[in-house]
């Protein structure tokens, strides 16, 4: 069973479902990082809006490691930044004890939630993704912690795969639709349903792109607003 630690929910790969969904065509590029013999020190980083397939994408990975790798592999999801205040240092802290454990390849799904995830992703690089076998693969709702660390502590570190806009030939092969007609319905993704009616996209707009936003300004900032400088 799926295990609990400190706000992180930790599962091997055994306890992971089967995934049955049709895999994307970045599934590929994944799993070259992955079975890559060396990757640089590289981190791999998902980026995608809400709902876009990312911890799907994780969850097939993991199904589709060699053994010997899916030994070594666990995948971890981060607390919601509403339910719980988590820090890198607890997130390193878990580490450290699976590393002890034999673990080296590490998913971990929504580490933007972490509140100073931005200052301190290098360590993922320097100290986890550096060692022999060792593999990092992060997701984020928040697309801007991911690209502020991507400049900064990760700069040069970091292997990305792009999730949120899916190519029409991709977009038919996944969903059996054919029409172009379809594809604008779907808003160049693989869910509709934000797309429903005019209140559902409101919904949408504001949960993964709203407060996409603020939870980025939230974590740099703080709560005083007055220090951001807001081009005219």
């Amino acid at each position: 069973m799926s295990r609990c630690k400190d706000g992180f929910l930790i599962s091997d790969p055994i306890e992971i479902d089967p995934v049955p969904y049709r895999e994307r065509d970045c599934h590929n590029d994944l799993m070259r990082y992955l079975e890559a013999t060396a990757t640089g020190g590289k981190v791999c980083a998902l980026f995608g809006l809400r709902q876009s397939g990312k911890t799907i994408l994780m969850h097939q990975a993991i199904r589709d490691l060699p053994e010997d790798m899916k030994k070594k592999a666990v995948y971890i999801l981060c607390p919601d930044e509403q339910e719980a205040t988590v820090y890198m240092n607890d997130l390193i802290a878990l580490l450290e004890d699976l590393t002890a454990n034999g673990k080296r390849i590490f998913f971990i799904d929504e580490i933007t939630n972490l509140m100073d995830f931005p200052e301190r992703a290098r360590v993922l690089a320097d100290h986890y993704a550096s060692k022999q076998d060792g593999k990092v693969v992060i997701t984020g709702g928040d697309t801007i912690g991911l690209s502020i660390a991507e400049e900064d502590e990760l700069h040069g570190r970091m292997v990305t795969i792009h999730m949120t806009r899916v190519p029409f030939g991709e977009f038919c092969r996944l969903t059996g639709e054919g029409t172009f007609k379809a594809y604008l319905r779907y808003g160049g993704t693989l869910n509709a349903e934000p797309y429903r009616d005019d209140q559902s996209l409101a919904a949408y707009i504001e949960r993964a792109i709203v407060k996409n936003i603020t939870s980025s300004v939230m974590k740099c900032v703080g709560t005083d607003l007055a220090r951001l400088e807001f081009c005219q």
